[in-house]
Formats: C-alpha cells, structure tokens, sequence
C-alpha cells in the first residue's frame, strides 16, 4: 500500500515536445480540412442548362448520365440537370420546320453549341471536365 503521509505524485511537466505535438496536431487539421475543401469541390455537381431556340415544334432527346429522355416540345425549350464532374451530357434536336440553335452551358459558362436547319440534326455532347 502506498504511504497515507507521502506527498502527491506530481504530473509529468509538459515540454517543448507536447508543444510541437499539439502544433503538429493542428498544422494537420488545416491541411487535413484544406484538401477535403479542394476535395469536395472537385467533386460537386456541375449544373447543365440545356437549351433548343427556334420557332415551332421539335424532337428533343438528352442524356443525363446515362438516363435518356426523348420529347417533342415547343421551342424555345430549356432543361437544367445536375452531373458529377467527368458527367456525359448529350442534347439532340430534330426541328420541323425553322433552323435551331442548340445549347450546353456548365456552371453558367458556355460549353458547347451547334446550328441545325428545318429537316436536320443539332446535336451537342461531351463529357464534362474532372
């Protein structure tokens, strides 16, 4: 048994190495959440506004990531998706009677765009950057 009369043991003093460790400690964390920032906007989702312009109707298909949809809409005509970096994006329009303009812009930003007649194919596609 220990001796009811003997003094408290004392903690160990803390030196110059808990310092750097707690400094290490907390240069890691900054880093640690620094590169999961970077991290995590390299990988959100890029918003794709897709858009037909013309006058009358249209066949319209798109790709969203593998997901395919096909309508025939009025023009003009627009769809807003969201895709992870490296997404497929496809939009395909067949007009039936004026020209059309076919539009991609990611994150706002043009991206991609084409011109089709009455009778042809616009038709723009990609995949979006990592």
């Amino acid at each position: 048994m220990s001796d009811p009369q003997a003094p408290p043991a004392q903690p160990p003093k803390k030196g110059p190495g808990c310092i750097v460790t707690g400094g290490g400690g907390f240069l890691l964390f900054c880093f640690a959440f620094v590169g999961w920032s970077q991290l995590r906007e390299a990988w959100r989702p890029r918003v794709v506004m897709l858009y037909a312009r013309g006058e009358g109707r249209a066949l319209l298909s798109w790709d969203e990531g593998g997901a395919s949809s096909q309508i025939a809409a009025a023009l003009p005509w627009e769809r807003r998706i969201e895709l992870p970096p490296g997404g497929y994006v496809q939009l395909a329009v067949s007009p039936d009677r004026s020209d059309v303009t076919c539009e991609a812009r990611v994150d706002g930003v043009a991206w991609r765009s084409a011109v089709a007649t009455a009778g042809g194919t616009c038709r723009v596609s990609g995949y979006l950057d990592r």
